[in-house]
This record gives C-alpha cells, structure tokens and sequence, in this order.
C-alpha cells in the first residue's frame, strides 16, 4: 500500500509534474508487481518448516484413519500433535469441516496451497479412485519423503558449488606464501651466488 503512494508521489516531487507523471504511471504497477510477488524471508521459511513437518504428519494421519477414525476427527488429532505452523494450518481445515462445507470443496481450495496442497491432492485421489484413505496417504508420504531427500541433496550440490571459489580464494594466499614464495627466494639467493 505505502509503495503505490511512495512512488507516485516522489516521482512528482523529484521529476516535476511532466516526467514525474510519466515515470508514476509506469512506475507505479512495476513496483506493485514486485511488492505483491515478493514473499517475505518469514513466509519463506514458515512454507519451509511446515513442509518439513508434513511427511511425519501424514504418517501420524495414516495411523489415525487405520484406527477407524473420521478424516475430521484424525485431522484434529494430527493438528494437535503438530507443532506449529503445520499445526494452525491443519486446524483452518478441520474448522472448515466441522462448520459443515463439503469435504470435497475444502480439498479444491486447498488443491494450490504451498503445504497442504499434496494432502488435497491425496484426498481427491482416494475419492476419485475408491482407494482407502490411509493408504493413498502412505504412499504420499513416502513421496514426500522421496522430494524432500531429493531437494535436501540438490541444495547439499549447491552449496558445494558456491563454496569453491572462495575456499579457492582462501587457499591460494596460502599456496604463494608456503609453496611459491620460497622457490622464488631460493632461485633468487642462487643467483646471487652465482652473480658474485
């Protein structure tokens, strides 16, 4: 919100009123765009966190659903057992189910969510397939399990990657003073011998 006054109104102030208009009108929606597109560090990690929290979750729900319980009543046994930000996630769903909305549209709105998106998925697979429940969500842990490992390594490559230029950089000081700088002095006082 600042961000569409803020720019607007510094270009007008610093450009005049004749560029200053111009640049605000195309200033204004580019700074929008990146405002609204921009996810915070602590959103970034809250996605994170929940997201690693989900494969144990997922097991946890497995288990309540092969003891016989309602999804909602198991929903509300994982959501307490959770810890946080999974943990509040999970109890907007169970409060969308026990306020009585349809089962299956809670699942499509939650079908582009960053976390629980893959458990809307699981349910709508289950439903559209006959399958039991905790089954179709066994296998989505395991596969949860499989991504989370697979990102955990790519981001190990990453980081070893960005690392090697300056551990080289490091090095090299290093190398000159204990390796190079000693031949070059002993080729220097041989010289000097040879000279005199």
């Amino acid at each position: 919100m600042a961000v569409t006054v803020l720019v607007p109104v510094a270009s007008l102030v610093v450009l005049g009123p004749a560029p200053g208009a111009v640049v605000a009108l195309v200033a204004t929606p580019v700074a929008r765009a990146a405002v609204a597109t921009r996810v915070s560090a602590a959103e970034r990690r809250r996605r994170e966190l929940a997201a690693l929290q989900l494969p144990a979750a997922l097991d946890l729900l497995v288990a309540v659903l092969a003891s016989g319980r309602p999804v909602v009543v198991a929903l509300d046994v994982v959501a307490g057992a959770v810890p946080t930000p999974l943990q509040q996630e999970l109890q907007e769903v169970v409060g969308r189910l026990r306020s009585g909305a349809d089962a299956g549209a809670v699942w499509d709105v939650l079908l582009g969510h960053a976390t629980l998106g893959v458990l809307a998925r699981a349910f709508r697979r289950a439903e559209q397939s006959g399958a039991p429940v905790a089954a179709v969500l066994a296998a989505t842990a395991a596969d949860v399990r499989r991504d989370a490992a697979a990102r955990s390594r790519e981001r190990a490559r990453a980081v070893a990657v960005r690392t090697a230029a300056p551990l080289g950089l490091c090095f090299l000081p290093a190398f000159l003073l204990v390796g190079i700088v000693p031949s070059l002095l002993g080729v220097a006082s041989g010289l000097d011998l040879l000279a005199g």
